[in-house]
């Protein structure tokens, strides 16, 4: 599932997309089992806004592995400290 989604790195890949790339059918895989996988992948690569490439998920479109934009991830980082320095105050 990387594979696919770094191969179409912008582009929205459909469930069904998926499950034929990965499991050969043409039927619609539980759409619990494709969401378990995208949840593992994001965990085990540490993907999200913080580092700057995340997998969002876009009901009825599919997912789509982005990058994020210098502006969003320096402002996210900026929130996190100051949230964090709010803590220790």
């Amino acid at each position: 599932m990387a594979w696919l989604l770094f191969s179409n790195l912008g582009h929205y890949l459909t469930r069904k997309t998926i499950s034929v790339a990965i499991w050969g059918v043409a039927e619609e895989i539980a759409g619990r089992t494709i969401e378990q996988h995208v949840y593992k992948l994001r965990k085990k690569l540490g993907l999200g806004t913080e580092r700057g490439v995340t997998i969002r998920t876009a009901y009825a479109r599919g997912y789509r592995l982005e990058l994020c934009s210098e502006t969003q991830t320096a402002a996210r980082s900026a929130t996190a400290l100051t949230a964090h320095d709010g803590l220790h105050a």
